[in-house]
């Protein structure tokens, strides 16, 4: 499944491709995910051109903690961030990944803020 996000009002449309093993993908998930999304990338949708999303069940129907959510952020100019948790069900498996790619993405902004800030003093 591919959408297209708004992250934030000055931002252009970003594309999410959206994959899933095992489980099925309802409307209020892609609604859900959408919004964990936003609220967790929103400030850096400038620097954001796509984000894939895979969901995979890996114990099957035997239960427990089994949902792996991974996210790859493809960032400009280049790069690529990849994340991923583990969780009960969808929702706080993309919940905590998103999360998780929120702290990477900011890393990776300030690393190269400065990285700038050095060579300019330089």
């Amino acid at each position: 499944m591919a959408l297209y996000l708004k992250l934030s009002d000055t931002a252009r449309d970003i594309r999410l491709s959206v994959r899933s093993r095992g489980l099925s993908l309802t409307t209020p998930f892609r609604r859900q995910l959408v919004r964990i999304l936003t609220s967790a990338l929103g400030r850096f949708a400038r620097r954001i051109r796509a984000i894939h999303l895979w969901l995979e069940d890996v114990n099957g129907p035997r239960g427990g903690v089994d949902v792996r959510c991974r996210i790859d952020i493809y960032c400009q100019p280049r790069g690529r961030i990849s994340v991923s948790a583990l969780a009960a069900d969808e929702y706080a498996a993309t919940a905590q990944a998103a999360g998780r790619a929120r702290e990477q993405v900011d890393r990776g902004i300030k690393r190269a803020r400065s990285r700038r800030h050095r060579l300019a003093r330089a």
